[in-house]
């Protein structure tokens, strides 16, 4: 269902999304934990398995989510997928969750990051406590009715283990790499290929490259300082249908990270969290020197 259209009818123009904040982590947040945890480090991931299907719709808006297909009247009794309100609504039930089970289990909070229905965590080499906190979730998972994601595919889910994928990234602590899956890595590279071969861009296409593209910067040397052009672009409209040009400092940054991420991607270190100063992007205009400054 795709609830928000039609446009000026549509289910998601009536909710008001500040009500339904989700706090999502990183991969700089990832970075950091990382870096706590150390070389030859234990990492594990849980996920739930069709997430939004645990928490039902009030029975007052179950009207809003009724469909026809092939002649056939439908329903959805439980979270949509793409509403505006879901991602909000299930956060608050998977951060319960995983405060329970950090308590159960006593593992440090922040040696775990949650992004939604994904939780990872990682432990220094030998470390027995990352294997009590995959018990303890699972055991909690089950008494509750939570259902989990088997660990028989790693892309979803895993037990404690030395090489994993965390946010779409892939790290192995023993070599102490990392690398974007190849299926993810040829959709960011045509996505850019466009930027560089055509003249203008729609709006949303610019969206979904640039969120990639800041989702991927803290692994990339020097990332955060090339991608301020873009994030400009990206907020040049509100109209996902509007045209965006292809100046050239965008070009230049764009042939940046085509460049970058098919010269470091499986050969690159994991980098260090950046505890330096923020990005040229987040200088604010509103601070000036002082007169007599030098």
């Amino acid at each position: 269902m795709n609830l928000s259209a039609p446009l000026g009818n549509a289910v998601n123009e009536g909710i008001d999304g500040d009500l339904f904040p989700a706090v999502m982590s990183s991969t700089s947040k990832w970075l950091e934990i990382l870096d706590k945890a150390g070389r030859n480090c234990l990492i594990m991931k849980v996920d739930w398995a069709n997430a939004y299907k645990h928490i039902p719709v009030h029975s007052e808006d179950l009207p809003l989510q009724y469909f026809n297909w092939m002649g056939k009247d439908f329903i959805e009794l439980m979270l949509i997928f793409g509403a505006v309100s879901s991602a909000g609504l299930f956060d608050d039930l998977a951060k319960v969750i995983l405060d329970l089970v950090t308590r159960q289990a006593h593992f440090p909070r922040d040696m775990i990051i949650q992004y939604l229905d994904d939780v990872c965590a990682a432990a220094g080499q030998n470390c027995p406590s990352i294997y009590k906190l995959e018990h303890a979730y699972r055991q909690i998972a089950a008494d509750i009715g939570v259902n989990l994601a088997p660990n028989t595919d790693p892309d979803k889910a895993f037990s404690p283990t030395t090489k994993g994928t965390v946010l779409g990234v892939e790290y192995n602590t023993v070599s102490w790499t990392w690398s974007i899956p190849l299926e993810k890595l040829a959709r960011v590279l045509n996505q850019l290929r466009q930027g560089l071969t055509n003249n203008t861009l729609a709006q949303h296409e610019l969206w979904s490259l640039v969120g990639r593209l800041i989702h991927y910067a803290p692994l990339i040397p020097c990332g955060r300082y090339n991608i301020d052009e873009l994030l400009k672009a990206r907020g040049a409209s509100e109209d996902r249908n509007a045209v965006v040009l292809m100046t050239p400092p965008i070009r230049r940054q764009l042939y940046f990270w085509w460049l970058m991420l098919k010269t470091t991607n499986g050969l690159s270190a994991i980098p260090p969290p950046a505890l330096s100063q923020p990005g040229p992007w987040s200088i604010s205009p509103t601070l000036q020197a002082a007169p007599n400054s030098h």
